[in-house]
């Protein structure tokens, strides 16, 4: 049986407010085809890129949910309580049937979504209380965390994520393993997570030396991009517009593709996946300016034609595929490959930030 990563039910979970009319899927699915199939031929090969470790995900454990401004792998998988509550981790056995679902099992840790409190307010509401951890301050990548445990039956362990918003309460019972090995777990499921939406879309901002704005009214889009190679001085990089499809002579080039509002990005995602020849994985990528959210779809070593015109193989060309959840209407898929960095906007110490990053929808 062909097997492959990616569940329909997917990501999710988005909440999309006011929407009541049906939609009838099959149709949307056909048409993103259709969309696609039009354009696929355009895209160049360029130089492949060394085999990379991706961050492999089962997109069925993602969890989205755009009015709460979470988007979170879970691992070892999730079951939603309700719109405040989801279970996560391994199952193990309940003591009774489980006040939450009745079942004889459930998830070990739960997820309780609350509403914004910063951290000193936290720290200082437990601050008289008996605790067996009192509330300390710690960082998790990019995260304000609050970590405490207090009694209860066994030992209550929570890691508190300060939002935007939201907070988003990691916890456990603590009848089941160690302080540690909970505390552990709790750490590695909030480096799975990303907040999303929140805040305002930044402007293109002001031009430095040698780059130009470039604005594309058919489709919609503009962003920056450096007219002369910021790493090797003397080339001059060229924008060109064919249909979809917008090319820097520099490196990179993406296509602005439409879809129904109304489709997921597992739809999408989905119906990109043509051929399915093998496992197909899916990578989870960080998203840029009003880009919320990206996947690349990875074909295994020994088949790189498994999955897919737009799949990315390390012998091969690579596709990142980017969704906006303010602008529902249109996606990206961005092309590129080579060994050295190409398509560079601004060249920085420990890195690069690339013309691509700049793209807005209008």
């Amino acid at each position: 049986m062909k097997k492959y990563l990616i569940v329909s039910l997917l990501l999710l979970i988005i909440v999309v407010s006011g929407c009541s009319n049906k939609v009838n899927h099959e149709n949307q699915m056909i048409d993103d085809v259709n969309t696609v199939d039009l354009i696929k031929n355009e895209l160049a090969t360029e130089d492949p890129l060394p085999q990379e470790d991706l961050n492999m995900v089962s997109i069925e454990n993602i969890y989205i949910d755009e009015n709460k401004q979470i988007s979170i792998n879970f691992i070892d998988g999730y079951k939603k309580y309700n719109d405040n509550r989801i279970g996560f981790g391994p199952l193990v056995n309940n003591d009774g049937p489980s006040p939450i679902s009745g079942a004889a099992q459930s998830h070990q840790f739960q997820l309780d979504i609350k509403n914004y409190k910063s951290a000193v307010a936290i720290i200082d509401e437990y601050r008289d209380r008996a605790m067996v951890i009192k509330p300390n301050l710690v960082k998790i990548g990019e995260f304000e965390v609050v970590k405490y445990a207090q009694g209860g039956l066994c030992e209550e362990r929570i890691m508190e994520v300060v939002g935007r918003k939201y907070n988003y309460q990691f916890s456990t019972s603590g009848c089941h393993d160690s302080q540690n090995n909970d505390f552990n777990y709790l750490s590695k499921a909030i480096s799975q997570m990303k907040i999303i939406g929140g805040e305002p879309v930044q402007s293109l901002g002001n031009l430095k030396a040698d780059q130009a704005y470039y604005v594309s009214e058919k489709l919609g889009i503009k962003f920056i991009y450096a007219t002369i190679d910021p790493l090797y001085g003397v080339q001059k990089c060229l924008i060109s517009e064919i249909g979809n499809k917008i090319t820097n002579s520099c490196g990179y080039s993406l296509l602005v593709l439409n879809k129904n509002s109304n489709v997921s990005p597992a739809t999408v995602i989905d119906s990109l996946i043509q051929d399915k020849q093998g496992d197909c994985g899916i990578a989870l990528l960080d998203g840029f300016n009003n880009f919320d959210i990206g996947f690349r779809i990875k074909a295994p070593a020994d088949n790189p034609d498994a999955c897919g015109r737009y799949s990315s193989h390390y012998m091969g060309e690579q596709h990142n595929i980017y969704f906006s959840f303010n602008n529902r209407d249109r996606y990206l898929i961005i092309n590129y490959g080579g060994h050295e960095p190409k398509g560079v906007l601004e060249a920085y110490p420990n890195g690069f930030k690339f013309w691509y990053e700049t793209v807005e929808i209008f």
